[in-house]
């Protein structure tokens, strides 16, 4: 992806992005369009939040994109044209954003242009990968394949984010329960006693008088806990947005013990996968690099990413480009050895890519696995500490109604 600022004949000047293998085919592009570039460089793909970022068809559809995709892919398989593919998937899709969004598809197709120039007019929509494995397939002449790759691609990733979401269930849950027997205990119980207690002209016990205490003060400053939460997050936002102060905190993550392991894994896997189905479609080497850095939402490994395509371009071997970078294993990086010497690159990325996710999903489990019971002990022990504020006022109650 290239950043290019360009001054139209009528000394208009315009700026923009566009995916190309190099600077030199985005300022063909522009000529043809009658523009003079004055300057092209590589993009910094923008900040994205932790975990969210394979293509997409359109948002908040993940499912309803992965099954259109493929539709598509079996119509076009059959034989039937584009044009006629789109009509038939419009026909049947029940989402009315994802309606709109394949009818003005269609609308561009059936007005002479390729399927990757329109759906690259829906840049909210499309992902760069999404066009790019739709053009090279295009290109090759195998669009059913591509689309083939792109429906598994998209598969792969719905798989990973529906069992992670499966895995939070229970622990949700189990939050959700505690803080809502906290609340109770400490909101409709315990006040109760504290005025039986006045009437009676009689203290009530110190870790009763400790939780009221507590809960007064969470009661009277929580709408400024909410203020500092808001402000917090304001502030952490904006300061994500200046890029160097975004590698710098990405890149201290990185070197957790567990959270930074578990994140590089999931990042590299997402890139290695995202890779592997640019190069099966027919994209080159730097293309497909640059491509699949756009998936991350590390800074960090994406600035990694780019110094490695830069040395790629200069002619370096992917494997030493990548163990330059340090942005994959040392494993990964003898698979990336392996593939370019055999020419099979594109497998060992799928291969990588199974390994990492594997690894991730593994030491997700073993994460989830130590939460459930530490979610356990840590509500309980808060409710414990209230049962036993409104069991030693239950006590101290009989004792004076005696």
């Amino acid at each position: 992806m290239y950043a290019y600022t360009a001054v139209l004949r009528s000394g208009a000047r315009i700026s923009g992005t566009e995916a190309a293998a190099d600077a030199d085919e985005v300022a063909a592009r522009l000529q043809e369009r009658s523009a003079l570039p004055l300057s092209i460089g590589l993009a910094v793909p923008a900040h994205k939040p932790f975990l969210a970022r394979l293509p997409r068809l359109a948002s908040g559809h993940r499912r309803e994109s992965l099954i259109v995709t493929s539709e598509i892919c079996t119509l076009i398989t059959a034989g039937l044209t584009v044009d006629r593919a789109l009509t038939i998937v419009l026909e049947r899709t029940p989402a009315a954003e994802l309606r709109d969004v394949l009818t003005r598809v269609r609308d561009r197709v059936r007005g002479g242009k390729a399927l990757a120039d329109a759906v690259e007019a829906e840049p909210a929509v499309f992902s760069p990968v999404y066009v790019a494995l739709v053009r090279a397939g295009e290109l090759s002449g195998h669009l059913d394949e591509a689309l083939k790759h792109l429906s598994a691609y998209m598969a792969r990733g719905d798989a990973f984010r529906a069992q992670l979401q499966s895995a939070l269930i229970y622990p949700a849950i189990l939050l959700t329960a505690g803080v809502a027997a906290l609340l109770l205990l400490s909101n409709l119980v315990l006040p109760q006693f504290a005025s039986m207690f006045a009437d009676a002209g009689q203290m009530l016990p110190l870790p009763t008088r400790m939780v009221l205490a507590g809960n007064r003060v969470l009661g009277a400053g929580w709408p400024y806990l909410v203020c500092l939460s808001v402000l917090g997050v304001v502030a952490v936002r904006r300061m994500l947005t200046v890029t160097a102060m975004r590698i710098r905190l990405h890149g201290m993550i990185l070197k957790w013990p567990v959270f930074g392991t578990l994140w590089r894994n999931i990042e590299a896997a997402r890139l290695a996968r995202t890779m592997g189905a640019l190069l099966q479609s027919g994209v080159s080497v730097p293309a497909a690099l640059g491509l699949a850095l756009q998936v991350l939402s590390n800074a960090a490994m994406q600035r990694g990413g780019l110094h490695a395509l830069d040395r790629i371009r200069e002619g370096a071997a992917v494997s030493e480009a990548m163990l330059r970078s340090r942005i994959l294993p040392e494993v990964s990086i003898q698979l990336l050895a392996v593939g370019e010497e055999t020419g099979r690159l594109d497998t060992m990325l799928f291969k990588q890519a199974d390994l990492l996710e594997e690894a991730s999903a593994r030491r997700i489990s073993t994460l989830l696995a130590l939460l459930v019971p530490g979610l356990t002990i840590g509500i309980g022990v808060f409710v414990g500490a209230v049962m036993i504020a409104v069991m030693m006022a239950v006590l101290q109650l009989n004792e004076v109604v005696g």
